[in-house]
């Protein structure tokens, strides 16, 4: 068993989704014995048009313009990271 460890979980679901996650799960389980940081996937720029009245975009838009904190505090010793870029798709890009 890992104790008193650094760990960070680069998540492929955001941590705010609906549904459970097992990604979500390994980092609650690592933060019993260690310092976990959990860091969102980025938001996309098809997700910020699609989406954008929902509490989750509108947060990430918030940190973006620096208007939100971007890391938050979820537990004693797990924390949960919205990266403040926006990624780009390039399934529209022509050939």
């Amino acid at each position: 068993m890992m104790k008193d460890r650094a760990i960070i979980v680069m998540g492929i679901q955001a941590w705010d989704i609906q549904i459970g996650s097992n990604c979500k799960n390994i980092a609650l389980a690592f933060a019993k014995h260690n310092r976990v940081l959990y860091v969102n996937p980025p938001l996309d720029r098809v997700s910020k048009y699609r989406e954008r009245n929902t509490e989750k975009i509108q947060k990430r838009i918030r940190v973006q313009k620096g208007e939100d904190q971007d890391l938050v505090q979820l537990q004693a010793q797990l924390w949960n990271l919205y990266p403040s870029q926006l990624v780009e798709s390039i399934n529209s890009i022509p050939h």
